[in-house]
């Protein structure tokens, strides 16, 4: 069983309004007298313990007029934050959650969540029927598809527009059934000059929406710079800067939405490397990438990718992160290692003398990388050994793994990767 969300806009009365203020500000404060009390049993009994919203409400009678769900999930996220940091503090390295953290007052992202129970989230007069908030009116621009409704999210945006996001539960559908031979497969390299690059050469140019948008921006934050923090000027200007970037977020999630639909939609499998992102975005005398990394969001791209598979229960492949997509040839698979310079856009083989575009090289060797582990002569009737329907099949843990279900395939590891002799080509076969 898995999980979707579908957001929508709301349009809350003055009345909502000020419940919705009454509610984030409840959750806001449940959540950090608990964080507080969690704090202050660590001192005495080296344990993280703190109670329930209802422990709260005898000193706190105002909490009763707010959604009592909403409450019981602020203590569930500040369970779950404490339990990310406890798992991580495990692992020394590749450390992302840290100790939880006070929820701020000023901060402009604000949300609640509530449960489904007894039907009290439903679909009524052309409205959502919320606890305590009564009928709100929602713009339900698509069919929400699903078995059974889970929970609902109401959350304010820096720019103050509300929306509900409803999470049901869906069965995925089956994986098809077709012979990998005839499956349509296409390899996406990522490139910085455009988005990506696919096998067939096609360069998927990326409209530069931060630098379209830094003119008005930078206005926008001049007057906001003039302002005195807490006046109302100094609010309606705010807002004002908020509605730029939303521009820009809603711009780049658009174009992301259907670059993704239309690749997933017309391929079976779809190849992609895997790219320490993170790396190449760091600060230092030799990256500084950091602003062209993010501004192209090549890993939201991915994961747009992986979940479009997961819908349509098509095959999504990651290549590990040290396969040499770059330095092969896709025709002889001769390796030249001068490519490693990012300076080299194209080069010729010295062993077959055929002339490649770096990118479409690229974009070539991943495709070849499929159908050498992940191709065989019968139908799909089960999950390949690191390849799965609409998952992550590849990455670091797929270098130390057989590459196939078969006994008599050659185990692949970081080395062999890495180092193929010169004067002995390796051979690939051609796959479309």
């Amino acid at each position: 069983m898995a999980y979707m969300a579908f957001k929508f806009r709301a349009y809350p009365t003055e009345e909502q309004e000020v419940l919705l203020a009454k509610t984030f500000g409840c959750v806001r404060f449940v959540y950090n007298t608990l964080l507080a009390a969690a704090i202050e049993s660590y001192t005495t009994t080296h344990k993280f313990t703190f109670g329930t919203p209802a422990t709260l409400k005898p000193s706190y009678p105002w909490l009763a007029e707010v959604d009592c769900y909403a409450l019981c999930n602020a203590q569930l996220h500040l369970k779950a934050a404490f339990s990310n940091f406890l798992r991580d503090r495990k692992k020394h390295s590749n450390r992302k959650c840290g100790f939880p953290k006070y929820k701020s007052k000023k901060s402009t992202h604000k949300s609640y969540t509530t449960n489904l129970v007894n039907n009290n989230i439903r679909k009524e007069e052309g409205k959502l029927r919320l606890p305590k908030l009564g009928l709100l009116k929602v713009i339900f621009h698509r069919r929400v598809e699903g078995t059974a409704l889970k929970s609902a999210t109401v959350s304010q945006d820096p720019s103050g527009k509300y929306f509900v996001s409803l999470l049901v539960e869906h069965t995925p559908p089956k994986p098809h059934k077709w012979k990998p031979s005839s499956a349509k497969v296409v390899g996406l390299d990522f490139s910085f000059k455009h988005l990506v690059v696919t096998n067939t050469g096609m360069k998927i140019k990326y409209p530069q929406w931060f630098t379209t948008m830094a003119e008005k921006l930078a206005q926008e934050q001049r007057r906001l710079s003039r302002k005195h923090p807490g006046s109302k000027s100094y609010t309606k200007q705010r807002i004002r800067v908020a509605r730029v970037y939303e521009r820009m977020h809603n711009q780049r999630l658009d174009f992301l939405h259907k670059l993704a639909k239309s690749i997933v939609d017309q391929y079976d499998v779809v190849v992609v490397e895997t790219i320490n992102l993170q790396g190449l975005a760091r600060k230092g005398p030799h990256r500084r990438f950091g602003k062209t990394i993010s501004s192209l969001s090549f890993g939201m791209f991915r994961t747009m990718l992986q979940q479009g598979c997961e819908r349509l229960g098509k095959l999504f492949v990651t290549a590990p992160r040290y396969f040499p997509s770059s330095q092969l040839c896709s025709m002889c698979g001769f390796k030249n290692h001068e490519v490693k310079d990012l300076a080299v856009r194209s080069w010729e083989c010295p062993y077959c003398g055929t002339f490649h575009d770096r990118d479409i090289n690229a974009a070539q060797n991943l495709v070849l990388y499929y159908h050498q582990y992940y191709c065989f002569d019968k139908e799909y009737t089960s999950k390949p050994t690191h390849a799965s329907w609409g998952s992550n099949a590849g990455g670091e843990a797929a270098i130390t793994q057989d590459l196939g279900p078969s006994a008599s395939k050659p185990r692949r590891t970081q080395k062999s990767c890495t180092t193929v002799d010169r004067c002995k080509p390796l051979r690939l076969r051609r796959g479309s």
